[in-house]
């Protein structure tokens, strides 16, 4: 997700190279198993109101004691488990009652005696009428005829991972005559087998929708979508999204065969725009109507999400103490800006401007110098929170490629380091922060493991790229951006301040984070520093007010233009 548009962290990354396609077959289908049969219903104006879940487990090895569970809370989504009505389980002696408890974070339906299987469990989610937060597409929502939603946004399921014999089936019969079914397993009904848990870490979509190419598939990718944006040919960027894809694999030197799909939703409302990756495949979110400029160019889709959440695939994750955002999202954006420029996906002046964003979101941000804990704290607070591990992170990444580019005299870049990684972790498993800072220490020195300390740990070093990072084609220059004294917190109802500047006039005039704002605040005056501003808070029950007059906080970040009289063909070899 390159930072010119919000979207959400993938909720599950895919590593290509290192784990098998998730619909693999063995020669020996497992014992335990589960049919899943999903239906939605409409309403007379079309929308799916409900979609009825129906499961069947077959597990003879399994303990008698039998429970399922949904989250409350997954990601930014509030109340999943809330909208899963009407719970019923049966087995062959007949029905099972059922206690409920909240547990863990979990709302959890337990069997209160041991069952005989075959066992079997119904319920009904409840499809919100609209989009109630940010965050990724998980949600259960309905538009265009049809439904689109993450498995962790409406499955209860057993606490297991082990291998399922898992038989996907859809009644489609209340939507529009035509209509068909997808997932990040299969199309259709499908019969597979893969770990029980990966049912909550794929993506469902259902309705008319349309497909790329109309049958098979371009090098293993194909493409899906419910709705039409304005203005948008989207078969044509499904196209576009098959040839990106052919070319990524190609750099990442790719040749394994597996299906990977592609999924966007087309919401009638203006909500935000974004991809999440997902097991062998990612859903793009855009907003039906046109919202301001694209910067991809008009006509377009989110191209450089489109990237982004396909490199997810080849990036994957990383192990280690802490919070490890700084490597996946970090590395897959620094990646994104690398292919961008190097396979011709970008123009010469939206890459300048990809480095200019990223700037932004770095510099003035606000937790720009807090721990890697700390950042993943603020996450979901506010816009500032979200953006920074790609900012910091890629920054980071960016600078290490021109360091050892410099060192090596170019004839090594971090490409080397991190293919060579890729390669052992496919080979020998998941990818440790330990290995790759001796992979880093062995281009650079042993200072490096000490420079990732300060700046992607602790947070206390702030980055700097050389003017020439980004080669010759690409100049630097400084700029002065304003800032506000204070944020408020995303996806809340209440005006909650967080990310307080310590040196603003707000702070000394007694704001603090956690404050409830009670009136409307026009957060521009913020920033102009002429009139006064009355803030009238709660801190607990004890209602105040706060008069001051903001203090302009500004802040230096960095501007990239592409230089006169390049060659863009040299450009794309750097």
């Amino acid at each position: 997700m390159p930072l010119r548009a919000f979207a959400a962290a993938a909720f599950v990354v895919a590593t290509f190279t290192s784990a098998a396609p998730a619909q693999t077959r063995t020669n020996t289908a497992p014992a335990n198993s589960i049919e899943l049969v999903l239906k939605p219903q409409r309403d007379v104006a079309g929308n799916v109101t409900t979609l009825d879940v129906s499961m069947r487990f077959a597990d003879t090895a399994a303990s008698p004691s039998f429970a399922v569970r949904a989250p409350l809370v997954v990601y930014s989504h509030t109340g999943v488990a809330d909208r899963l009505h009407d719970m019923r389980m049966t087995d062959s002696k007949g029905d099972v009652a059922l206690t409920v408890a909240d547990e863990s974070g979990n709302r959890i339906w337990r069997a209160s005696r041991t069952v005989e299987w075959p066992v079997a469990v119904h319920y009904t989610a409840i499809v919100p009428p609209s989009r109630t937060v940010a965050g990724p597409p998980i949600d259960l929502r309905t538009f265009a005829d049809g439904v689109s939603m993450g498995g962790q946004g409406f499955l209860a399921l057993p606490a297991d991972n082990r291998p399922y014999q898992i038989r996907l089936r859809w009644d489609l019969s209340s939507l529009p005559s035509g209509s068909t079914a997808v997932t990040g397993l299969g199309e259709g009904d499908l019969e597979t087998v893969a770990p029980l848990a990966s049912l909550q870490r794929i993506f469902y979509l259902a309705g008319p929708l349309g497909r790329y190419p109309e049958r098979g598939d371009v090098s293993g990718f194909s493409a899906f979508w419910l709705g039409d944006k304005d203005s948008v040919n989207m078969r044509g960027e499904m196209a576009w999204g098959a040839d990106a894809y052919s070319k990524l694999r190609r750099f990442f030197h790719d040749s394994t065969a597996r299906s990977y799909r592609f999924f966007t939703r087309v919401l009638p409302e203006a909500a935000t725009s974004g991809g999440t990756a997902s097991l062998n495949s990612f859903m793009l979110q855009v907003p039906k109507p046109t919202r301001g400029n694209n910067p991809d160019g008009a006509g377009t889709l989110s191209r450089g999400t489109m990237v982004h959440e396909m490199i997810h695939g080849w990036v994957g994750g990383i192990s280690g103490s802490g919070n490890t955002q700084w490597f996946g999202e970090g590395a897959t954006t620094y990646f994104t800006a690398r292919t961008e420029l190097a396979l011709g996906l970008m123009p010469l002046e939206a890459l300048a401007r990809e480095y200019t964003n990223l700037s932004r979101d770095y510099y003035p941000n606000p937790y720009r110098n807090v721990s890697a804990d700390s950042a993943a704290g603020a996450f979901w607070l506010s816009k500032e929170g979200e953006r920074l591990p790609y900012a910091r992170g890629s920054l980071y990444f960016m600078d290490l490629n021109a360091r050892i580019k410099k060192a090596s005299a170019g004839r090594r870049s971090l490409d080397d380091v991190m293919f060579a990684l890729f390669a052992k972790r496919a080979a020998s498993g998941p990818l440790s922060t330990d290995a790759f800072l001796a992979a880093v220490a062995g281009e650079l020195g042993p200072t490096a493991a000490a420079e990732f300390d300060s700046i992607v740990v602790r947070g206390t070093k702030t980055i700097v790229l050389a003017p020439d990072t980004f080669g010759p084609c690409f100049s630097r220059r400084t700029v002065t951006i304003p800032v506000p004294d204070f944020l408020f917190r995303r996806n809340e109802t209440k005006r909650i301040v967080t990310g307080l500047r310590g040196e603003s006039a707000a702070f000394e005039a007694g704001l603090r984070d956690g404050d409830e704002v009670m009136n409307q605040v026009d957060v521009g005056a913020l920033t102009t520093g002429t009139d006064p501003v009355v803030l009238e808070i709660r801190r607990g029950q004890s209602p105040q007010t706060i008069r001051y007059v903001p203090r302009p906080l500004a802040v230096e970040s960095y501007e990239w233009t592409v230089a006169p009289g390049v060659v863009e063909a040299t450009c794309r070899t750097v």
